[in-house]
């Protein structure tokens, strides 16, 4: 029987590695692909700093400050995390500063998934609060939201003569999903 590799131009050794060259790739391909569905955000510091892989909106520019990483919200950040089916997350610790000019606690609201999973006031400065997710059945992502009471620094500080005039909510100093089993 001939040999279909006979009929086609060139030799046997090139049609042969092409082969094995379009199966390494295919392969490697498939690696990625599947890598980075897998990949795991627990333990990830998110929200102060970009993180690739993560969706987001409702978030102002990375600033610092003692050399950690902040952002503030516009009052409707959002976070939307790929998740580990297999190893889900079992409990989120949110870290935040809620400033204002007069000192006063904000209203905030986290959401996971479009559920409330805290809704109260924050007292001024740091804040930080780890809460239970055993009960939430996760999918392949998870929207996590922080909405939040609003101000603008250049309508309230430094008797109106603050440049900022960017609309602000809380300062996100991280967000982490955790699991215990690491």
């Amino acid at each position: 029987m001939a040999d279909p590799l006979d009929y086609l131009p060139g030799s046997r050794k090139v049609w042969l590695g092409a082969l094995a060259l379009a199966v390494a790739i295919a392969f490697g391909v498939w690696q990625v692909h599947t890598r980075a569905r897998h990949a795991s955000y627990l333990n990830r510091m998110l929200g102060c700093q970009k993180v690739e892989g993560v969706a987001e909106s409702g978030f102002h520019f990375q600033e610092e400050f003692a050399s950690k990483p902040f952002r503030w919200t516009n009052g409707q950040g959002k976070l939307l995390v790929p998740i580990n089916r297999k190893r889900p997350p079992q409990g989120i610790w949110v870290c935040l500063e809620a400033l204002r000019p007069q000192a006063m606690p904000v209203n905030l609201q986290i959401m996971l998934d479009g559920t409330a999973i805290f809704n109260g006031p924050v007292p001024p400065g740091n804040w930080e609060k780890t809460l239970d997710l055993t009960f939430h059945t996760f999918s392949d992502a998870a929207m996590i939201e922080l909405r939040s009471a609003t101000f603008v620094p250049g309508g309230t500080m430094n008797a109106d003569r603050h440049p900022d005039r960017r609309v602000l909510g809380v300062q996100v100093k991280g967000i982490m999903l955790s699991r215990d089993d690491g």
